[in-house]
């Protein structure tokens, strides 16, 4: 199974391991080790000793590095006889182009990448025909490398109108039906400040705190703004119940700010999870097909 450092670092030894005095050996697998900060590796490192595991990690030292201080992944390869390994094949490119290509830009090659790569790029000026030529590339694939083919769009508008072109196709091969419309929430990219202003938000908005605001106002519950004070900064909030709070704007800093907009769903849609749900185990990137 998967889970972040943190929440594992967090976990406490079962009671079950705890009476065990030699506990079974564990094989822990870090990847994206390069953004572990030196305290988290620390951390990491001793509750591995203490567990009796061995960890892996798996990383890139030229890639983003940790947020918080220190960058252990490149000391312990420089500073220590830590057993390193490194792939130096290719094997996601699967054309000598495309290969060739990845090795410049890991050489810091990029104008020479770029140009090698003219025959894999097409370039369209107006959103309309970039967003034409990507469902087109997308529908002309057979269905076994559609399902394991990704369509990356810079803007929700793009990502919206690509959808839209590539499930109209599919509608009419019969490959979605019975669609419906259902009501759906989209994040507000707000900034923690841009949160504690009552200009930035609207009635319908919803709002999910990610700790407990006021009595009544709990962590993972879902409330819609009702009204917005400018002078006092305020909002007024609204659950499923009927019942009504105010609240400071300035105590929204670290809650999940939605839009409420629609969804088409037909059988045979992809659904993807964006949030963890625990009443129904549904997790973040939990991936679904409607039958």
């Amino acid at each position: 199974y998967a889970e972040t450092v943190d929440t594992h670092l967090l976990k406490s030894p079962t009671l079950e391991q705890k009476k065990i005095p030699k506990i079974s050996p564990q094989l822990w697998v870090v990847d994206e080790a390069g953004m572990l900060s030196a305290s988290q590796m620390e951390s990491l490192l001793v509750k591995a000793r203490e567990q009796q595991a061995r960890v892996l990690l798996v990383g890139d030292k030229r890639q983003l590095g940790s947020v918080a201080a220190g960058n252990p992944f490149l000391d312990l390869q420089k500073n220590t006889d830590t057993t390193k390994v490194t792939l130096s094949e290719s094997v996601r490119q699967r054309t000598p182009e495309l290969q060739e290509a990845v090795r410049r830009m890991y050489s810091g090659q990029m104008t020479d990448a770029v140009k090698g790569l003219t025959r894999e790029i097409v370039a369209a000026k107006s959103l309309e025909k970039r967003c034409a030529l990507a469902a087109a590339g997308f529908l002309s694939l057979p269905k076994k490398e559609q399902s394991q083919t990704l369509v990356l769009a810079k803007t929700n508008e793009e990502r919206t109108q690509i959808t839209h072109e590539i499930r109209g196709t599919l509608k009419k091969q019969g490959q979605l039906q019975n669609e419906i419309t259902l009501k759906t929430l989209r994040a507000l990219d707000f900034t923690a400040l841009e949160r504690q202003q009552g200009h930035n938000l609207k009635c319908g908005y919803v709002v999910v705190p990610q700790q407990d605001l006021i009595r009544g106002v709990r962590r993972g519950t879902s409330h819609t703004i009702l009204n917005v004070d400018l002078r006092q900064n305020t909002v007024r909030l609204g659950d499923a119940s009927g019942t009504e709070r105010t609240v400071p704007c300035s105590a929204l800093f670290n809650s999940s700010i939605f839009r409420p907009d629609t969804i088409s769903v037909a059988k045979g849609d992809k659904i993807l999870w964006t949030r963890n749900e625990r009443t129904t185990n549904t997790k973040n990137n939990d991936l679904f097909v409607v039958t």
